[in-house]
């Protein structure tokens, strides 16, 4: 939690000291950053409660608002429970470019709402320095898919990287974690996750 004015610099700090702790106290700040993990800590509600109780709370904004979805009890089950915070009776937003129409009945479910109740604002999410394609592959035949699967992979960002100079990364990511472990392995690079190690060893991997 940090005003916006002592943001970057917190920011800063915290990128060179993997062991830094999050602000314990915050006085008055327009805006408050905070994590899924500690929304429902008892030292952050006692927090939103005395703003509240003071009519300084104006709303909450949870951004990539599509991410509740994926919540459960092997990945950040805290995800799932943002939407009670739409009990408080203060103004909501949420915030997402990926969330399926055909999810929409869940997710309010989940934020404790109905579509009738909310107010949409839809903009196209195209940008013309991106761009999406879908490949696909037969398996017919394949005896071993997880290997099929590596070297079709392998293919596709070898051809990708030809169109950048040599130092220029990819990013692959995949469904599950076991899924990174095992294509990590085939492709022979460095897989990153959660639990992947301690937080000087995922800021190697970042790194390298």
């Amino acid at each position: 939690m940090a005003p916006p004015s002592w943001l970057p610099l917190r920011t800063a700090q915290q990128c060179s000291n993997p062991h830094a702790q999050g602000i314990k106290e915050v006085g008055y700040a327009r805006w408050v950053f905070v994590t899924p993990e500690t929304v429902f800590t008892k030292h952050f509600q006692g927090y939103l409660n005395a703003l509240q109780s003071q009519a300084q709370l104006d709303r909450i904004v949870i951004n990539e608002c599509h991410t509740t979805l994926e919540g459960n009890l092997a990945f950040r089950p805290k995800l799932r429970e943002l939407g009670r915070l739409a009990q408080r009776g203060i103004q909501m937003v949420y915030l997402t470019a990926m969330l399926l129409i055909t999810e929409e009945a869940t997710f309010f479910n989940l934020i404790y709402s109905t579509p009738k109740s909310a107010t949409f604002f839809r903009f196209p999410t195209t940008r013309p320095n991106i761009r999406y394609s879908v490949s696909s592959f037969n398996i017919k035949g394949v005896n071993n898919i997880g290997a099929a699967v590596a070297a079709t992979v392998q293919q596709s960002t070898d051809q990708i990287l030809t169109q950048y100079a040599s130092t220029a990364k990819a990013i692959i990511y995949c469904q599950t974690k076991k899924a990174t472990q095992a294509l990590a392995e085939a492709l022979g690079c460095d897989a990153y996750y959660s639990d992947v190690g301690t937080e000087d060893e995922k800021a190697r991997r970042l790194r390298d």
